[in-house]
Order: structure tokens, then sequence, then C-alpha cells
């Protein structure tokens, strides 16, 4: 066994979901076992750890308890489909636009990057703030869409 699991001490149970990143063609080997290649990092935090880990599917199956590595690795592909989608327009106000479904989202920046969401079926606007670059913030959108999409104001 190599990796972290080869280290005493290390946890072997009790890990959380932080987040999860498609590395496409630039891929990382699993900090866990040290030996699979992956191409989606799954970002994972332990309150007995000194540090996030960054994992691929089947060791963070193993990690976290009641762990579904499919459905991640889905709206991860759907969120980075989101960030890099040739739909995004500039505004007449030289911001970043995109429309989702019944929802536009602007990405505005001064002095940290924002989010507004806005639709006719929202009673105000949404809006998200300080992030520290323009793609966190439409990672950020993307979530809240999600969140807003599952409440059923769509």
């Amino acid at each position: 066994m190599t990796g972290l699991f080869s280290i005493e001490g290390f946890p072997h149970k009790g890990w959380f979901f932080v987040d999860c990143e498609d590395v496409e063609d630039c891929r990382e080997i699993c900090e866990a076992c040290g030996s699979q290649e992956i191409r989606y990092v799954h970002i994972l935090k332990h309150p007995n750890f000194f540090r996030e880990i960054r994992v691929g599917s089947e060791c963070a199956r193993n990690l976290c308890e009641g762990y579904n590595s499919a459905e991640i690795e889905r709206l991860t592909k759907q969120k980075y489909n989101f960030i890099k989608s040739k739909r995004w327009k500039t505004s007449k106000n030289g911001n970043p636009t995109i429309r989702k479904n019944n929802y536009r989202v602007t990405i505005t920046h001064t002095f940290n990057w924002n989010f507004v969401i806005s639709s006719a079926y929202l009673p105000k606007e949404i809006w998200g703030n300080n992030f520290a670059t323009e793609i966190i913030a439409k990672k950020a959108a993307f979530d809240k869409l999600k969140e807003i999409e599952e409440k059923g104001n769509a």
C-alpha cells in the first residue's frame, strides 16, 4: 500500500466531501492510495487531519460513508459545462452573462467577483458576493441555480 493509506494514524473513515474537480487531461494521482490515475478529483476533509486531500472516486467511496461518487461526478461535469459554455455573452456593462433555463446569471467584478441571478420566477434577485476569481463565482452561481431548481422555483 502506498499513498496516505500507508501512513500510520491516517483516518480511514469519517471524511466529508468538500468539492470535486474535473482536471480533464491533466490527470492526477490519488493521494489516498497513491496509485490510481484520476480525472475527477474528489476533495475531502477530515476533522482530525491537518489538510484536505485529493482522491479518486473509489477511495472517496471508501473514506466517506454513503458517498455517491457517480452523482457527484455527473454534477461536476454539468458545472464545468456551465462554466465553459460558449453561451456566455458580454452584457452592455461588460459583464459575463448567460441564460440557463428561465434564469439569467451575471458575473460582476468590483473589489471581488460576484454573481446575480434574476428571473421572473424569483421574488427578487439572488446575489453571491466576494469570490476570489470569476470561475469560483461561476461555480457558486451554478450551485445556487441547482439549489433554486431543487426547491421547485423553476
